[in-house]
């Protein structure tokens, strides 16, 4: 019984110190970081279940924040306005009552709300100069657009922003 005492002591001890050591920090930050975590990793697989389709599209999504949708050359227009809309529609139902902003910083900074029912079409217009057919050519032959934006959005609750490059782009085939 004696040999147990002192093990047990120091388990305690090193419970006691690793506990002060916890709450000193700032669970905010620790929380707000944890639930950036979780909401990456939903958010990456409904992307690629919703968005990837052979011979269509791919998703690439980065942990820094950056997310690249790539097409083949031959890529049909309404391939591409499926493709997004399907990533907003991830993006949607994983926030909390799917609402929160896009803050866009290319070619102009415009910020749209994710709950607007053209969303979608709103972005498109952003990003390809008001979608006349020229600029939708020109997306489909140069091979890419990309602007940094924000995101700002409740997560179960959490307040959360998320940050880095969206980029559509054109390949191609290998």
């Amino acid at each position: 019984m004696k040999r147990m005492i002192k093990p047990v002591v120091a388990v305690a001890l090193i419970l006691l110190i690793s506990l002060a050591m916890f709450t000193s920090c700032d669970p905010e930050v620790k929380l707000d970081k944890e639930a950036l975590d979780f909401f990456w990793l939903e958010f990456k697989g409904a992307a690629i279940n919703k968005v990837v389709r052979p011979g269509i599209a791919a998703v690439d999504m980065k942990e820094n924040g950056n997310i690249t949708v790539v097409f083949p050359a031959n890529v049909e227009p309404s391939d591409v306005q499926e493709a997004a809309e399907e990533l907003f529609t991830a993006l949607k139902d994983i926030v909390d009552d799917g609402e929160g902003t896009l803050t866009l910083y290319a070619p102009e900074k415009k910020t749209f709300t994710l709950s607007d029912a053209n969303v979608v079409e709103e972005v498109a217009r952003h990003l390809l100069d008001n979608l006349d057919e020229a600029s939708v050519d020109n997306f489909l032959t140069s091979g890419n657009v990309s602007s940094k934006y924000l995101a700002e959005f409740k997560y179960y609750g959490r307040e959360l922003k998320l940050e880095g490059t969206l980029k559509f782009d054109v390949t191609d085939p290998k």
